[in-house]
């Protein structure tokens, strides 16, 4: 995969610096380009022939957190072959997979996994990523973890989020024109919270287990059509098993999917095939989208209020979300 050295604003530059001194393994470490998400900055640190990746957690410095999602990824990689990579921590210089930098930001680094991000233009990936995804499933269920996750089950979402009304719609559509063109949007997304919550005591009866509970295309790497890892465990918790597959589908219906009612068909006939599920999951599996569509809409809506992200960010997100929502209930997924 090809890398360019990039040049960092002096911040963060210090930061990652400061990073590296915790690590003894490292030599003549060089810093690299990463794929960086909303979360975290992420970057590939080259050490001779080794590399990392280099991660520093800028939405939360609970370390609880990072010690959960490490123990998942530990007792992971002693199960037996899943046929499916996960990211393995590197111990700092303190025995410890967790670091703390002078500001308060943690940090972890992971051994590196060659691979390119798989698209959703291309249904071989589509189809390689719900395989990967069922793959993990079937190992996560065989975890034995006493520690409590760090986050609840999507159909916690009455206690997850705050609740959204047309005071609250009012007054996040009000600074702006953009938002406020968006606001029949938002009651709709509003409507549909509620109807999901209604449900909520369902979903609960379903099989449950762990899950990832955020895998897409940003979240996995391939060799050429086939893919070959997961990453990003930080959302794991104890949820119904099918939301693996909800998360997939939702991730897909976007405005700017083509050819989506084809590509979500191979998506649940690639997942089913790996991990065949019962008909009382398959029942409530759209309105288990749903959920996810909301969930997603719901998290960066109190980012917006928080002022962590700007107009365009929440403008695309109610979009898509709607569109989610309105395709959904057109279409069986």
């Amino acid at each position: 995969m090809e890398q360019q050295e990039q040049s960092s604003p002096s911040l963060e530059t210090q930061l990652l610096n400061e990073a590296l001194t915790y690590y003894s393994c490292l030599e003549q470490p060089t810093i690299l380009v990463g794929h960086s998400g909303m979360n975290n900055t992420t970057r590939i640190v080259r050490d001779g022939n080794k590399q990392y990746n280099l991660r520093i957690y800028n939405n939360h410095q609970d370390k609880s957190k990072l010690q959960f999602e490490h123990e998942v990824l530990q007792r992971l990689q002693s199960q037996s072959p899943l046929h499916i990579m996960s990211p393995i921590p590197v111990y700092n210089r303190y025995d410890s997979t967790i670091t703390e930098l002078s500001n308060g930001k943690l940090v972890a680094m992971f051994h590196y996994i060659e691979g390119e991000r798989p698209s959703i233009d291309r249904v071989e990936h589509i189809a390689w990523l719900a395989t990967a995804a069922a793959r993990l499933s079937k190992g996560l269920a065989s975890l034995t973890i006493d520690t409590e996750p760090a986050y609840s089950p999507y159909f916690d979402i009455a206690a997850n989020y705050e609740p959204l009304h047309e005071e609250r719609i009012d007054k996040i559509s009000s600074p702006t024109d953009t938002i406020s063109q968006l606001k029949p949007h938002l009651l709709r997304i509003m409507q549909e919270r509620a109807l999901l919550e209604s449900m909520c005591s369902q979903f609960a009866t379903l099989p449950q287990q762990w899950i990832h509970g955020d895998i897409n295309c940003s979240n996995a790497l391939c060799h050429s059509d086939q893919v070959v890892a997961i990453l990003d465990f930080e959302f794991v918790t104890r949820d119904a098993r099918v939301m693996e597959l909800a998360v997939l589908l939702a991730e897909l219906i976007k405005p700017t999917t083509n050819n989506l009612t084809y590509k979500l068909q191979v998506l649940k006939n690639a997942f089913i095939k790996e991990l065949p599920l019962q008909e009382e999951e398959l029942n409530l599996l759209e309105h288990l989208v749903k959920l996810r569509v909301v969930d997603v809409a719901m998290h960066f809506i109190g980012r917006y209020e928080d002022g962590l992200d700007d107009e365009h960010i929440l403008t695309e997100i109610i979009i898509n979300a709607d569109y989610a929502i309105t395709y959904v209930k057109s279409f069986h997924v």
